[in-house]
């Protein structure tokens, strides 16, 4: 029906604000009566519900979070008759942006992130800041790491409130805190790398300061504190000066002393789960399922502070039993729990939506059967925030469905998202199309990333091409050819055999498909150009080392040129690669951080450009290539992986994939 003008009356005080941001984004026209504008009636009291007669509507809501989210509902079906009411599954419904990982959300985005939200029906939202916001007696606390300014966030809080969504600062008060640790200003601070001095009068001050500047610009006195995967707690500078004494015992002490500060200034605190359960488990894994002998339950009850609350953070198990049993364990410490999940952004480049699916349907199903009323999806950025926001939103879309809907199936999920984002969910679903490739298993459940270890790795020294061979050697055996055979893996590595269908014709039928993508969205077109850009990318960087070493023990100079012109032509497309990449980041995101992302790919040139010389030289010299004299491994393990998931493989990061020798440290 196009763009919908619609008639806002009843009880609207204070929403005006709000709808006119959404009308900014084209979700309707604001519109008199006199105007032809559809007639919806807001009501304000307790029922939640939404109708629509085909000639007016009427939005009935006891908070602001429901009228947008029963707004959404109205915006998927007008004009047809129908009547909705509203269950509320969790009594609660956030979502978690990581703001740590150089990629810091721009005022403007974050903005945008939250019409989209509110529409879906969440009430808050955690913002994961290490660093990243301005403490004024500590300069070096976030410093060049694209900080917000206290003006910054009152204004996101405001604008946030618009929508009837809670801000909370999600912070770290012991570990996490390497950033900053390193100045030599904050040594006093310090007992590892990462890690707070407990004890210290110079960290109570410290953390002081941090937790009145993070809490300031906010209506909320809610506060996350952190406090998760504390390694080394009490290895370093604290055993030197207080000899050794049990983590489980020091983090008492430490939370005891936080607990202090947050009540002088009436807050509201909770902390991942992690630290308490690791020492409770005699493997020292957070996940263990083993029972708790009761003595011990007493003895953590006791140590658990008074209006703590603890989030349990688990987006790795596919079982719903699993979360279920250790949904249990939490609750036999307390009966303040939130439930964190995860939507699959921190991979790499591009998000394993698959793993993300499953996940939150195996665990939001644990929640509702253990009776947690807190939820929130996670989505952090691990090892440089390669994977821009944006890719996120499908999976919001599926966490808040499962709030509001008792089993929403993934075409359910698409038709809200149409409504909530204005885009085709199935085309952000495909975006797991990248890393969920042919050898990988459906919802990809190990997170294999070849996106990112295929663009990064040295074309020379191909720490992955193992992987990559036995990759085309299975689609040699699917196409009935002798994988052994010289000659058949010279057709698929440089041949035109259209029988054969290697990683070059996966990558190109997927740009093609992005591309597809692109022309159709209705805002995100940059996004899927960039995908598009990548996919084509892989398409003929992917194959490319083991095409290099096949000419070159070969000692074929036609294969060679061949490969010089693939790295010539992968020289030429990668300038659109970073443009798209520089252009989506820009439009959500600081420019702070991606000066990271220049690096990587500006030693990705480098490597294509010394890849080209050595050719050079060794087909019109007979110089040897020393790197290629080296026997390659399969990664990380002797044996190959089973046949069928060659590339079945996670490596998330960059200094990593793009080196074996160290690029940074001593």
């Amino acid at each position: 029906m196009g763009i919908p003008k619609l008639y806002f009356y009843g009880d609207i005080e204070g929403l005006v604000p709000a709808l006119k941001g959404l009308e900014g984004d084209g979700y309707f026209r604001l519109c008199g009566k006199d105007e032809g504008g559809f007639p919806v009636k807001a009501e304000s009291g307790a029922e939640n519900l939404v109708s629509c007669d085909g000639q007016s509507a009427c939005i009935r809501f006891e908070s602001r979070t429901l009228f947008f989210r029963q707004l959404g509902r109205l915006l998927g079906r007008l004009p047809e008759a129908f009547e909705e009411k509203t269950v509320k599954y969790f009594d609660e419904l956030g979502a978690m942006f990581d703001l740590s990982r150089n990629n810091v959300i721009s005022v403007e985005g974050f903005q945008g992130f939250m019409r989209k939200l509110a529409l879906m029906g969440y009430t808050y939202i955690f913002l994961y800041m290490e660093d990243t916001y301005e403490v004024e007696e500590l300069p070096y606390f976030g410093y060049m790491r694209g900080r917000y300014t206290q003006e910054e966030l009152s204004r996101m809080d405001a604008y946030a409130a618009d929508y009837g969504i809670e801000l909370i600062p999600c912070i770290q008060t012991l570990g996490h805190l390497e950033k900053y640790l390193r100045w030599p200003v904050a040594f006093p601070i310090r007992d590892t790398e990462n890690v707070l001095l407990v004890g210290a009068p110079e960290t109570r001050e410290f953390l002081r300061s941090i937790l009145k500047a993070a809490t300031a610009p906010f209506r909320s006195s809610r506060i996350h504190l952190g406090m998760d995967e504390a390694w080394g707690l009490g290895s370093g500078m604290y055993l030197a000066k207080n000899g050794y004494k049990p983590s489980l015992e020091i983090l008492r002490d430490h939370l005891e002393m936080v607990m202090d500060v947050c009540r002088e200034i009436d807050l509201e605190p909770m902390i991942w789960s992690d630290m308490f359960f690791r020492p409770l488990n005699e493997s020292g894994d957070y996940y263990d399922q083993s029972p708790i002998e009761e003595k011990t339950l007493e003895q953590i009850r006791a140590s658990i502070p008074e209006g703590l609350s603890l989030v349990y953070w688990d987006y790795y198990h596919a079982e719903k039993e699993v979360y279920s049993r250790l949904l249990e364990k939490h609750q036999q410490l307390t009966d303040r729990i939130v439930f964190a999940g995860g939507i699959w952004t921190w991979n790499g480049i591009s998000p394993n939506q698959g793993k993300a699916f499953r996940v939150t349907r195996e665990g939001l199903g644990a929640c509702r059967e253990r009776g947690i009323r807190n939820v929130c999806t996670t989505m952090w950025g691990d090892n440089g925030g390669e994977t821009s926001s944006l890719c996120a939103l499908i999976g919001m879309q599926l966490f808040g469905e499962y709030a509001y809907n008792e089993d929403p199936t993934n075409e359910e999920v698409f038709r809200s998202f149409r409504a909530c984002c204005r885009e085709d969910g199935q085309a952000f679903y495909d975006l797991r199309l990248l890393d969920e490739i042919p050898s990988v298993p459906e919802e990809n459940l190990h997170s294999a990333n070849p996106s990112k270890f295929l663009l990064y790795q040295n074309p020379l020294y191909g720490l992955f091409d193992r992987h990559v061979e036995d990759f085309l050697k299975d689609a040699l055996k699917t196409a009935g050819r002798d994988p052994e055979d010289p000659a058949q893996m010279e057709a698929i590595l440089f041949g035109e055999d259209e029988e054969l269908h290697g990683l070059y014709d996966y990558y190109m039928d997927l740009a093609g498909k992005l591309r597809g993508y692109m022309r159709k969205s209705e805002g995100n077109a940059l996004m899927f150009a960039h995908y598009a850009n990548l996919a084509q990318f892989l398409a003929d960087k992917a194959e490319l080392g083991c095409a290099i070493r096949f000419a070159y023990d070969a000692g074929r100079d036609d294969l060679t040129e061949e490969c010089m012109d693939r790295c010539a032509g992968l020289l030429e497309q990668l300038p659109a690669l970073a443009d798209t990449w520089r252009k989506l980041w820009r439009s959500t995101s600081k420019a702070v951080g991606f000066e990271v992302i220049t690096i990587r790919l500006g030693a990705l040139e480098a490597q294509l450009k010394y890849a080209l010389e050595c050719l050079d030289a060794f087909c019109h010299e007979g110089a040897k290539i020393e790197e290629l004299e080296l026997e390659l491994l399969h990664y990380g393990s002797m044996r190959p992986r089973q046949e069928g998931a060659a590339l079945d493989i996670n490596c998330p990061f960059w200094d990593r994939i793009a080196a074996m020798n160290p690029v940074g440290g001593v």
